[in-house]
């Protein structure tokens, strides 16, 4: 099932749980696909910033989809999970695959990185992972959320996070969704990767630099033809960088996705 929209077709798959992922699809007549996978909590657009990258994928002759994880945008409500986030990957995959897409390449931005590296199999051919989380990371989850947020996960496992001015007003997580990032297996996680893999960081911000000297230990993990760049004067959001690093991910692409 699907809407047009210009050269964009809103889709609708399945999962395995029954649920409907919505995504945008943007048809190239290649065989060659690139799914793009949110940050944490974020939807197929990630405030525009997908958008932009995926038209730029597009005009380069690939077919891109950016899709919602259940429980965000405007894919059915469901409470997000780290092992739910991965078996939407994996429906998405399963569809581009049934659509003749024999080139998958994946590209993941923060969350979405640890997402596809999770889902990565034979069936992949290429990742761009941009502001990745590639190994275990302790974050302040008190700096982030209220004291009634935090004392609603103790409290029941479960806490609500607002997304105003969004596709959704709110996004449900599980406590896992916060005590993964403190349990991530580096070697565990890198290994499982079958194919080149591009990591993108910036250099400014404090998340950011833990991010990139996590990934700057684990690339001894990563198959033969990876590669990290770092980008001079972007922090996690790479707000004012997506031309910077759609041409890396084209320039990694064009090489390792045929």
């Amino acid at each position: 099932m699907y809407m047009r929209k210009d050269s964009m077709v809103k889709i609708f798959i399945r999962n395995n749980r029954g649920f409907i992922i919505a995504a945008n699809h943007w048809f190239s007549g290649t065989e060659s696909i690139i799914i793009m996978s949110a940050g944490f909590t974020g939807d197929k657009s990630m405030n525009g910033r997908f958008d932009r990258i995926a038209q730029r994928f597009y005009e380069a002759g690939y077919g891109v989809i950016a899709y919602d994880y259940c429980g965000c945008g405007e894919s059915d409500d469901e409470i997000l999970t780290p092992e739910n986030a991965v078996h939407d990957l994996l429906a998405v995959i399963k569809y581009a695959k049934h659509r003749g897409y024999s080139n998958i390449g994946l590209f993941g931005q923060s969350y979405g990185s640890l997402v596809s590296l999770r889902a990565c199999s034979k069936d992949i051919g290429s990742m761009a992972l941009v502001g990745a989380v590639t190994g275990s990371i302790n974050y302040y989850w008190d700096n982030n959320y209220s004291e009634q947020q935090m004392e609603e996960l103790k409290r029941t496992g479960y806490m609500m996070i607002k997304k105003e001015g969004e596709l959704r007003d709110v996004v449900i997580i599980n406590r896992e969704m916060l005590e993964d990032f403190d349990h991530i297996n580096q070697e565990e996680l890198l290994r499982k990767a079958e194919c080149p893999v591009l990591i993108i960081h910036g250099n400014q911000g404090e998340e950011e630099l833990r991010l990139s000297e996590i990934s700057r230990e684990g690339m001894r993990l990563l198959p033969k033809g990876s590669k990290l760049e770092i980008i001079e004067g972007a922090d996690h959001r790479f707000n004012e960088y997506l031309n910077d690093v759609a041409d890396m991910a084209l320039k990694f692409y064009s090489n390792s996705l045929s």
